[in-house]
């Protein structure tokens, strides 16, 4: 309970920023891999087409 006293917890500014970030991050992360997953399936299908 003492130890609990003495976190510097972040003020709500700050936890609304880290938040805006990793939501924009992994909605990018989450862009990236599906679109490098549907270009390499393209790509594949592309190949063993001919």
């Amino acid at each position: 309970r003492d130890e609990m006293r003495q976190v510097a917890w972040p003020s709500r500014p700050e936890v609304v920023n880290y938040t805006t970030i990793v939501v924009f991050v992994l909605v990018f992360m989450s862009l990236l891999i599906f679109g490098l997953g549907f270009g390499f399936s393209k790509f594949v299908t592309f190949l063993f087409q001919k």
